[in-house]
């Protein structure tokens, strides 16, 4: 694909100061936030607890910042996402140090304590019961209570495990059923000293694991009177059905209305299995009736009398140790120097150690500046990020290379008319691919900006930045450097006699 109808001829080595005193007052720039504020580090690199929070009500950033700080939660971050209609946010701490060192800390507990405080506040009211939930009791909690009642060390230990593995306690009676994967079952008389000081609170179903979805839609199961229903149970299989149900529910971001979720439920499940139910159908009742039949029956039927629709839905949750995030800072480091080190062993190797000098700098420069754009826009240092930075080293190493093979080629025809001449023509030769290439390549990660959604936000506004600076560097900087080595890149190897 041809640009220009002749080549073009731009004197690109003639702006090279200009272009080197903009890039070190880019560079001088981001060194300066950075010394002054530094990295909008993510949790992988400064350790914490990420979690995404649905609500169902309209709730505002200010609102959920008041309840976390009155909570006693420090050093939080609260970051809406999602449509403008949706009242979904990120909430990100950052490690306390001082807590890390308590032996009996964990970032799971952080994380719960972020979770409670925003239930307790916002999530809808269900009579509940006094005393702590045994849903929500964890085997530590057991094991101590149960030893505060004068259980023996050993059996308390044993009872609070088996409960704890419990998929989800609907009756008390349930607990003397429960038998575990070896067969243990709770001691006699500990299921009424639970009763006595826990209660079972209503299930909320945006606060419901997938595994305890199914086990109470397993539990409650019935079988249909009718025939056509009972006939595609078993040829999906129960098992089947309930995997489907659960899965399907778990895409829903947040239930709102019953009859909105039912109607998605139904939805997927006619596009999963309605080419099976057909061909056992009769021609008496149609699809869309005998899913309706079979939700009736055994689906919504159950989520109606055992749950409600809360408030409040726990969409994502990540924590990683403060160790692990220095862990990865490092290796990130690493990674970027081990890359632009193979590529100086690339580029010498296959041209000369001076082109791959140049090619060193020109990437080093493509980091520096894409870091500090990075820096200027406050964009989270994530390992999205990272892997941003190295597709901009690979991209921009690619262009490169392809105006240095060309600079190696004009050397000898154009040896004698000097360094600016060969290398603004090798510019210039190129100059139509790498605009196809960039442009091509910049609508590429547009798209990903504009229409990628918030998840993949800071990688593409990096890629974005990276294609640019890459094309820029390529024309400006890598010729450039070669100039003032010029001597050097334009010894050509002499003829044996």
């Amino acid at each position: 694909m041809k640009i220009f109808n002749k080549e073009p001829d731009f004197k690109f080595m003639n702006k090279r100061l200009i272009a080197f005193i903009l890039s070190g007052l880019i560079i001088v720039a981001g060194a300066f936030v950075y010394f002054t504020k530094g990295f909008n580090l993510g949790i992988e690199f400064t350790g914490g607890t990420l979690i995404e929070i649905g609500f169902k009500e309209t709730i505002d950033v200010d609102s959920v910042k008041t309840i976390l700080k009155r909570g006693g939660i420090k050093n939080f971050l609260v970051q809406k996402v999602g449509e403008k209609e949706d009242s979904t946010f990120l909430i990100k701490t950052v490690t306390n140090k001082e807590k890390m060192k308590h032996k009996d800390f964990s970032l799971s507990q952080a994380g719960e304590e972020i979770k409670n405080i925003l239930i307790a506040e916002f999530g809808t009211k269900a009579n509940e019961n006094k005393g702590k939930d045994i849903n929500k009791a964890t085997e530590n909690e057991l094991t101590t209570f149960l030893k505060s009642k004068g259980i023996a060390d050993g059996i308390a230990f044993e009872n609070a495990k088996i409960i704890s593995e419990m998929p989800l306690i609907i009756n008390f009676s349930d607990i003397d059923m429960f038998k575990d994967d070896n067969g243990n079952s709770v001691t006699l008389g500990i299921t009424k000293l639970i009763k006595e000081n826990f209660s079972i609170n209503p299930l909320d179903i945006n606060q419901l694991s997938k595994n305890e979805l199914g086990y109470l839609l397993e539990k409650f199961w019935v079988n249909s009177s009718n025939t056509d229903v009972e006939a595609v149970v078993s040829d999906i299989g129960k098992k089947d059905i309930i995997e489907t149900i659960v899965t399907a529910l778990s895409k829903i971001r947040i239930v709102s209305e019953l009859q909105k979720m039912e109607n998605d439920l139904k939805l997927d499940f006619k596009e999963t299995y309605s080419k099976r139910i057909k061909g056992i159908l009769n021609e008496s009742m149609s699809v869309d009736e005998l899913i309706s039949l079979l939700f009736t029956d055994k689906i919504t039927s159950v989520i109606k009398e055992h749950t409600f629709i809360g408030n409040i839905k726990v969409l994502k949750e990540k924590a990683i140790g403060a160790q692990v995030g220095y862990d990865l800072q490092k290796k990130t480091v690493l990674a970027t120097i081990w890359a632009l080190l193979g590529m100086l062993v690339y580029v010498a190797f296959r041209f000369k150690f001076v082109f791959g000098l140049a090619a060193l700098i020109t990437l080093t420069h493509d980091v520096l500046i894409s870091l500090s754009v990075i820096l200027f826009l406050n964009v989270e240092m994530s390992l999205s990020v990272v892997a941003a930075l190295l597709t901009i080293v690979g991209y921009s190493l690619n262009d490169t290379i392809v105006i240095f093979d060309r600079v190696r080629d004009n050397i000898k025809p154009l040896k004698r008319e000097g360094a600016i001449v060969v290398l603004d023509k090798s510019i210039n030769q190129t100059l139509g691919r790498t605009i196809v290439t960039s442009g091509t390549t910049l609508l590429t990660v547009l798209s990903l900006f504009f229409f990628g959604g918030d998840v993949i936000h800071a990688f593409s506004i990096t890629l974005i930045v990276g294609v640019i600076v890459g094309t820029y560097s390529s024309i400006f900087q890598s010729c450039a450097w070669l100039k003032i080595w010029e001597k050097y890149f334009l010894e050509t190897k002499k003829k044996k006699n």
